[in-house]
């Protein structure tokens, strides 16, 4: 297990572009992101800038946690997501369940596939 944090303005926003494993995303009152990554595996990389923070093919579970006024986009998930309070999120091609709760702005979900 590894675990970062990073500190963000106002307004901030997460890209993930793969995940092998798991998504989690929960709130705290830091203007900071938390990023932890479990289990063995790789993670191409991490690279704040701005008030965004990229994250770059992981093949483990990834769990976050952000300020309430953050956002994330996330495509490709192998795994489960299960996003709470945030403001915005933009999801695309996950193969699990999706799980999203009390987002104050914007929801965009395309092609969620529940496992069987």
């Amino acid at each position: 297990m590894a675990q970062q944090t990073f500190s963000v303005g106002k307004a901030p926003r997460v890209i993930i572009t793969r995940i092998g494993g798991d998504l989690s995303v929960r709130t705290w009152k830091e203007q900071a992101i938390s990023v932890e990554t479990e289990g063995h595996g790789t993670l191409a990389g991490i690279h704040p800038e701005g008030d965004t923070l990229t994250i770059i093919d992981c093949d483990r579970d990834i769990k976050l946690i952000m300020p309430e006024d953050a956002g994330i986009k996330s495509s490709n998930v192998k795994g489960d997501v299960a996003i709470e309070g945030i403001r915005r999120v933009e999801l695309e091609s996950i193969a699990g369940d999706a799980t999203i709760k009390n987002v104050s702005g914007d929801a965009g979900l395309e092609n969620i596939s529940r496992r069987k």
